[in-house]
């Protein structure tokens, strides 16, 4: 199955890598909310209600890369624009912050990938997507 589909491999496993992180954020600030530096804060309840949120929203952003990733491995046309939307995301916003901050590296690398090998043509046959905006006019 591997060879005889290596983009698809290539970006389910993307967008497997981005569930992962998704669910280390959200594994990292939950543990962060019932730590003692949160308690020591004077405002700690305020912060450990915030952490919680933003667990949970990261959770659900892990779940829509799992939604994305199981799309894509079965070649479905919505999970190529899903997929599409999320890696542009997370590139946009890698490479916003590199430009921001000189001082580290920051681009996300796997997310940039995917999101070329998304636009190549090869793979938007084997999605179905067309980038074909003429109309063809059919005979009477």
């Amino acid at each position: 199955v591997i060879t005889e589909r290596p983009v698809v491999t290539a970006i389910c496993s993307i967008q497997l890598w981005g569930v992962a992180r998704s669910l280390g954020s959200t594994i990292t600030m939950f543990r962060t909310s019932s730590s003692d530096y949160v308690k020591g804060l004077p405002n700690s309840e305020n912060i450990k209600t915030r952490l919680i949120v933003m667990s949970i929203v990261m959770f659900c952003v892990g779940m829509v890369w799992l939604f994305g990733a199981i799309g894509v491995w079965r070649n479905r046309k919505w999970a190529w624009w899903l997929a599409l939307c999320l890696n542009g995301l997370a590139s946009a916003v890698s490479i916003l912050l590199q430009i921001f901050t000189r001082h580290a590296f920051l681009i996300d690398i796997a997310s940039t990938t995917a999101f070329v090998a998304l636009l190549l043509p090869s793979t938007r046959r084997l999605f179905l997507v067309s980038g074909d905006t003429h109309v063809v006019e059919q005979p009477s």
